[in-house]
């Protein structure tokens, strides 16, 4: 038996430019080392390498070691333990909010076999809302011609659509692919193409062009599952597959057909990002706009159908909720960035908007973590 000072040697293939894969790192070595002494390698290429106990996979690999424990995010390996997130229920709430948002006509901008679980879940949910299916054009990698050929048939493709159009792809990155090739040929954004991918990654969305919607996953956690089913291996245990949920929408602008006035609303999300859920309340709200308080009440009532104090209410509520389900960030701590006077004034009024308390409300969106059975180190 090794002992207890025993590293073990994990190799994890990843790309660090995408904070999804960042996110699922910080998950997965916080889990592991809570529980193992190891040493972490991440690289964009697999070699060979005869010292490896484990393998992380989040990006494809042609030729995998055997006899150790693999883990497969998102892709399907031989003999390995798969990872991912519930496609269907993605597919289910891109087409809601696409739906809820005003759009009549749809479409889907695939990534090949990969994302045909995404397109069933959101041409199902478009059926049963009494919707027509989505048109679809995937992403070829195969194809001769390269960036250039591809993004000129993807803009063809664009223009073919009936408008205004929504348009869901299974990544964000493929999303501001959309909204790049609308802009070239004159489409704007969301007026006749909305577009919206998965992932949640904020950096993509406030990068492209028109600030993304999208889908919001939970790496953080999955990276978790990620950490515990490793030492399953590592013990010469049966590793389990995991689907996880994905957490609800993010919505911003790139999808945002009902909103005439989508520049102020944007601009107010973003101040609350930067700092004022502390300071939050009317008065700041309409200095962030420079208008009256009579003008933004005039405007939420309009957009939202509610006051500014209701909006600001729910936009805490719904920043509350992201923040204890994506991190590790004590409840009290959370109540503070948001401007709560005390933790129970937090917890009053999330009970009040959600059933639960804030620790209730992370318990049981975390179950599956929680309910990871005590693993032991090596002795």
């Amino acid at each position: 038996m090794a002992s207890k000072n025993y590293k073990s040697d994990i190799r994890i293939l990843a790309d660090l430019s995408l904070s999804g894969h960042r996110s699922l790192l910080r998950g997965f070595a916080e889990e592991l080392r809570k529980r193992r002494p190891c040493r972490l390698h991440v690289q964009g290429s697999l070699g060979i390498d005869h010292e490896l106990q484990g393998l992380l996979l989040l990006e494809p690999a042609q030729k995998l070691p055997k006899g150790i424990p693999l883990i497969a995010v998102g892709q399907r390996v031989p003999g390995g333990c798969h990872l991912d997130w519930d496609s269907r229920s993605q597919g289910d709430l891109a087409a809601d909010h696409l739906v809820e948002m005003g759009y009549e006509s749809f479409a889907f901008h695939g990534l090949g076999p990969s994302s045909d679980g995404l397109f069933h879940g959101f041409s199902q949910r478009l059926i049963r809302l009494g919707k027509v299916s989505p048109l679809r054009f995937d992403h070829d990698p195969q194809r001769e011609g390269g960036f250039v050929e591809e993004r000129q048939r993807l803009r063809q493709w664009l223009m073919s659509l009936p408008k205004p159009v929504g348009v869901l792809t299974p990544t964000d990155i493929r999303a501001m692919r959309v909204v790049d090739s609308s802009s070239d040929i004159g489409l704007r954004c969301p007026h006749d193409v909305g577009a919206m991918g998965c992932g949640g990654d904020d950096f993509l969305a406030q990068l492209s062009e028109v600030p993304l919607s999208s889908v919001g996953l939970d790496h953080h956690r999955l990276g978790r599952m990620a950490a515990h089913n490793m030492i399953l291996g590592l013990e010469g245990k049966p590793m389990e597959d995991v689907v996880l949920s994905p957490i609800g929408v993010r919505a911003r602008a790139s999808t945002d057909l009902k909103g005439q006035e989508e520049d102020w609303a944007l601009a107010l999300r973003e101040s609350l990002m930067e700092g004022d859920f502390q300071t939050g309340s009317p008065a700041v709200m309409a200095r962030v706009l420079n208008c009256s308080l009579r003008t933004l009440e005039r405007r939420m009532r309009k957009r939202y159908g509610m006051s500014p104090s209701a909006w600001l209410r729910k936009e805490k509520i719904e920043e509350a909720k992201r923040r204890l389900l994506e991190g590790e960030d004590r409840i009290g701590d959370i109540s503070m960035a948001l401007g709560y006077s005390n933790l129970g004034s937090m917890s009053t009024v999330f009970k009040r908007e959600t059933g639960l308390s804030p620790r209730a409300f992370r318990k049981r969106n975390r179950a599956l973590g929680d309910l990871m059975p005590p693993l032991s180190r090596d002795r």
